[in-house]
C-alpha cells in the first residue's frame, strides 16, 4: 500500500502501472465482483455551485442551497420530488467528498443491480443522494487498520482523505486533479474528465455505459484492487437506514484478482493481500477460494 507521501511523478507512475494492470469488467459480469461479499470503502463526491453561481471552496456539514441558481445546478438524480414552492433545499456542502466503510450490500441479479443499507445519520448519505453516484472500492488484507480508522471518524468534521493521507485517483486508476476540484458556470464537471481516462477505460467505454449517460467526476482509492462506479436508481428510508437500490455502471479490477469470471486473489501467487469480509467488532476474514 502506498503511503501517500510520494511526489506527483512517482504517484502518477504508480497509477499508470496499476491502470495498465487492470481490466474493465463486462456488464454481464459486474455483479460477480460482489459475490464474495467484500467489505468496501464507499466514496462520494459532490461538486456544486454557491447561490451566486460561483465556485466555492471545500466546506463541511450542510448548507442551504437556493434552488434558483444562475446558472442552475444540474443534479443527475433526485431521490424524491421537491416542493416548487420551497425557496431552498438542504444539500451537502459545496465541493465535498467522503469515504465510509460499508459491508451491508449485495447484488440482486446478474445485471449489475445491487442494494445497500446506509445509516441515515452517515455524512455520506447526503452526498450520495446529491450526486446520484458513488464508488465502491475493494480493499484487501493489510488494510484492516485503515478500514477501521475510516469507520471511526466522521466526514462531517474532517476531510478523511487528508486526515488519513489516502492516495486517490479516478476510477480505473487514472490520475486525479488536485482537490478541491473546481467548477465552471456551464457544468459542474467542466474542468474535470467525466470518465476515467486510462487506456483500459478508453477501450471499454463502448460496452460499459448506456448511450447518452454522463457521469459526474468521482474520486476512487488508489490502493484498492477494484473500483465499482454505481448509480443510485431508487432509495427509501426504513428503520433509520437509507435502503439504496443502485446499478454498477462501470467497473475496473486489478488483473491479479480477476480470472475473467471470478473475483478473488491474488492469483498465481502474485503480490497483494486477500479480499476481506467483515465479521463485526473490528474483525475481518480473508476470502480464499477452495481449490
Amino acid at each position: 500500500m502506498s503511503n501517500g507521501s510520494e511526489g506527483p511523478d512517482a504517484e502518477h507512475g504508480l497509477l499508470h502501472r496499476r491502470g495498465s494492470c487492470s481490466v474493465a469488467v463486462e456488464p454481464h459480469l459486474r455483479s460477480r465482483l460482489l459475490y464474495p461479499n467484500p467489505v468496501c470503502l464507499l466514496t462520494t463526491t459532490h461538486i456544486g455551485l454557491s447561490s451566486s453561481g460561483t465556485a466555492s471552496q471545500l466546506a463541511y456539514g450542510k448548507v442551504h442551497l437556493v434552488k434558483h441558481h444562475n446558472p442552475p445546478i444540474h443534479v443527475p438524480y433526485s431521490p424524491q420530488p421537491t416542493d416548487p414552492a420551497q425557496d431552498a433545499i438542504e444539500s451537502p456542502a459545496i465541493a465535498s467528498r467522503n469515504v465510509m466503510t460499508i459491508s451491508w450490500l449485495t447484488p440482486i441479479d446478474n445485471n449489475g443491480n445491487l442494494v445497500c443499507s446506509i445509516k441515515t445519520s452517515r455524512h455520506s448519505k447526503s452526498l450520495l443522494l446529491a450526486s446520484g453516484y458513488f464508488v465502491l472500492n475493494v480493499p484487501v488484507h493489510g488494510m484492516e487498520d485503515l478500514i477501521v480508522q475510516i469507520g471511526s471518524c466522521s466526514g462531517s468534521a474532517v476531510d478523511k482523505f487528508d486526515h488519513l493521507n489516502l492516495p486517490v485517483c479516478l476510477p480505473g486508476w487514472a490520475p486525479s486533479p488536485p482537490w478541491p476540484w473546481s467548477t465552471s458556470s456551464d457544468t459542474v464537471s467542466a474542468d474535470l474528465p467525466a470518465q476515467p481516462v486510462s487506456n483500459v477505460a478508453r477501450k471499454s467505454r463502448r460496452s460499459k455505459e448506456q448511450p447518452g449517460e454522463t457521469m459526474p467526476p468521482l474520486v476512487a482509492l488508489a490502493d484498492c484492487v477494484a473500483h465499482l462506479v454505481c448509480r443510485v436508481d431508487d432509495s427509501h428510508e426504513r428503520l433509520g437506514h437509507l435502503i439504496c437500490y443502485a446499478s454498477i455502471r462501470t467497473a475496473f479490477v486489478q488483473k491479479n484478482y480477476w480470472n475473467g469470471r471470478t473475483f478473488a486473489g491474488p492469483l498465481d501467487g502474485g503480490s497483494g493481500g486477500e479480499i476481506l469480509s467483515f465479521l463485526g467488532t473490528k474483525t475481518f476474514a480473508r476470502i480464499v477460494p477452495v481449490a
